[in-house]
């Protein structure tokens, strides 16, 4: 949640996942929910808890389809949107997430 956020020019914020470190080839296929990956323009901006007091978070959904089995893939998903940084190396968090999958036979 990011106070007075507002997507540019009326674009909403979208996320993409991707293979962090290792082969590219390793992630073959992502699904998105709603289809494309994107946060509504109904939830912003945010203006915090005072003013919306049953503010709900947005949620996009992501469903690994074809991931590499048997052994550990780092995968990053990223935020993007007019003025969302997500590349900033001294905080791995901000306007992204990094996890591992590991899927088994």
């Amino acid at each position: 949640q990011i106070i007075g956020y507002r997507p540019g020019a009326g674009v909403p914020v979208s996320v993409d996942c991707k293979v962090q470190k290792g082969n590219e080839s390793d992630l073959r296929s992502v699904d998105f929910y709603p289809g494309n990956g994107t946060f509504d323009l109904m939830y912003y901006p945010y203006y915090g808890k005072i003013t919306h007091v049953n503010y709900t978070s947005p949620l996009v959904a992501m469903h690994f389809t074809d991931v590499k089995r048997n052994s550990v893939v780092p995968i990053q998903c990223s935020l993007n949107g007019k003025g969302i940084v997500n590349d900033l190396h001294s905080d791995r968090f901000l306007g992204r997430i990094i996890f591992t999958l590991n899927i088994g036979k």
